[in-house]
């Protein structure tokens, strides 16, 4: 009898079918997640589920047996019945295993799920616009899905998203590019505004520092050895504009005129409403409009406190001796000639013509003309910007009041004077020295404004700001007086000549140097200084000056009350 083949008669393997009883329509069916849901599918490993499992695969395979051994007589053996349970019992535990798989990939895509739809619904808010957000089984089966970060996300090919790292970099770059942006800006408003240099040779560039251009039309070789670095030597000025660099060494009452053009004109007028400088002026009857140039060539700490606000208090630098001690006289000279040539130039005259002016009141100190042994003041180069800014006010039609501001010793006191503590001005020890002192010096300076182009653009030319004659002996100021006008009237100078009251008030001077003609009587009240005349309104002030000062004025005009 011929042996059966055992392959070809075995039953085929029941296929894995893991299906699950759908629910009729009229049944509820619990929320996913929920303790119900989970109840109703739950598929615990008891004996009692195995042994009904084991008695179904029985039936089936009891069944395809009998189907088997009517097609053939041959029977299971007894290894293959053990074989094919053993592969029905497994069937179970992976149907579990895959339901567990199943439970733990449906919570991961509810977590992806919400921070998609968070994500997207921002994304909406700021385009306006709507794009797909759900994440679902389907799209992870096709391989559409990818772990990100803890969560499922969408991968979409063509996209990139950006890290954190990347958008610190996009931070940063545009915060550098506000402050280039924020650099360029002040700069061009620097160009704009420039030094504030007016026209000639030289002018400002964006720094504040002038380029000096006129110097190109000469050489250093044109300098002579003696003079190079030195006050001649235009190579070494900070700033040249408007300055003739042409060398000279000519010098009138041994004051230098290097730096001066040839040529002036006197027929500018300040306004419409006043003579031009080549007409006469009525003083007496005409009222004057002047504006004065505090804190420039002679500085003063409450002006210009730039110059010591970064000093401490402990090293005690309150005035020009004090500072430029401290500076030395290299660093002081950068440091002031910086200031000469920015604090005040050629745009200021014009910008006080603007305003109504007609009259300019200079300050400058002794060390423009000379210094004196144990002087550590800059000397001489506020000379230079001195007879620049007078050639600036005749060019605004600009009448001149010179003041000479500080002398030898210090007249009053005072950190305007140069040095504040005692006076040394015709008192103490060298009190009557720093007295001629004073008068070598108009010698100078009259000499040198006795020339023909200054006859007209200077005005007003003044021997000495707020002597403290309070403080002082009346007899030996008035006597002083009368020697300094003596010598400017013997040089030349024709121009009134303006004497400090002295804080001694306006009727203590009748019947004072009544013999001495063309002089004016320079009285400063000031409201500022006084407590109770600072807290006025400025319409009170105005009212106040002209009911008690003008009064006070008028009776000083008169020789027989004044």
């Amino acid at each position: 009898m011929p042996r059966a083949d055992p392959d070809r008669d075995r039953p085929s393997r029941p296929p894995r079918t893991h299906t699950r009883p759908k629910a009729s329509h009229k049944e509820k069916v619990a929320p996913r997640g929920t303790p119900e849901r989970r109840s109703a599918h739950a598929s615990p490993r008891t004996p009692d589920r195995r042994s009904a499992q084991k008695s179904s695969k029985a039936v089936k395979h009891a069944s395809s047996s009998t189907t088997g051994t009517e097609r053939s007589s041959n029977v299971l053996s007894i290894d293959s019945l053990a074989k094919l349970d053993a592969l029905n019992e497994k069937a179970p535990r992976e149907q579990v295993r895959a339901r567990g798989e199943d439970k733990r990939w449906r919570e991961k895509e509810k977590v992806a799920t919400g921070r998609v739809i968070k994500e997207r619904g921002k994304h909406r808010r700021k385009s306006g616009g709507e794009k797909r957000r759900v994440v679902s089984g389907p799209l992870a089966e096709e391989g559409r899905v990818r772990k990100r970060g803890g969560y499922v996300a969408e991968k979409r090919e063509g996209r990139r998203r950006f890290g954190k790292k990347f958008w610190w970099i996009v931070l940063i770059s545009v915060l550098l590019l506000v402050v280039l942006i924020a650099v360029i800006a002040v700069m061009v408003g620097k160009k704009k505004g420039g030094s504030g240099s007016g026209g000639g040779g030289g002018g400002g560039d964006g720094s504040g520092d002038p380029k000096n251009t006129n110097l190109a039309g000469i050489s250093q070789s044109d300098i002579p050895t003696s003079a190079k670095g030195g006050y001649l030597d235009p190579f070494t000025w900070y700033d040249t504009t408007d300055f003739n660099v042409t060398y000279t060494d000519q010098t009138i009452g041994g004051l230098p005129v290097m730096g001066l053009n040839s040529n002036w004109d006197d027929s500018k007028q300040a306004n419409p409403n006043v003579p031009a400088l080549n007409k006469p002026w009525a003083y007496g009857t005409m009222p004057i409009r002047g504006v004065n140039l505090g804190g420039w060539l002679s500085i003063e700490p409450f002006i210009t406190p730039s110059f010591f606000k970064s000093y401490k208090a402990n090293q005690g630098i309150i005035d020009e001796w004090t500072l430029t001690t401290i500076l030395g006289p290299s660093e002081a000279a950068k440091k002031l000639e910086k200031h000469y040539a920015q604090f005040i130039n050629a745009q200021s005259f014009q910008d006080i013509q603007a305003a109504g002016f007609d009259h300019v009141r200079i300050p400058f100190s002794y060390w423009a003309v000379t210094t004196y042994p144990g002087d550590p003041y800059v000397p001489k180069i506020s000379w230079r910007y001195l007879l620049r800014a007078i050639e600036y006010a005749r060019q605004a039609g600009l009448r001149v009041n010179l003041d000479l501001h500080a002398v030898p010793g210090s007249q009053n006191g005072w950190n305007h004077s140069g040095r504040q503590g005692a006076i040394g001005w015709l008192n103490g020890t060298d009190g009557d020295l720093n007295g001629q002192r004073s008068i070598d010096i108009h010698n100078q300076l009259s000499t040198f404004f006795a020339q023909p182009r200054y006859a007209n653009v200077i005005a007003i030319y003044g021997l000495v700001n707020e002597p403290k004659m309070i403080a002082l002996p009346t007899d030996t100021v008035l006597t002083w007086t009368t020697n300094a006008v003596n010598t400017v009237r013997k040089n030349g100078i024709k121009q009134t000549i303006a004497v400090g009251d002295g804080f001694l008030g306006l009727p203590k001077w009748q019947g004072k140097l009544e013999g001495v003609q063309g002089l004016v009587l320079d009285s400063h009240p000031y409201t500022i200084f006084d407590p109770n005349l600072i807290v006025f309104t400025h319409q009170k002030k105005i009212s106040y000056a002209c009911a008690s000062w003008s009064s006070q004025m008028k009776a000083s005009m008169n020789t027989a009350s004044g």
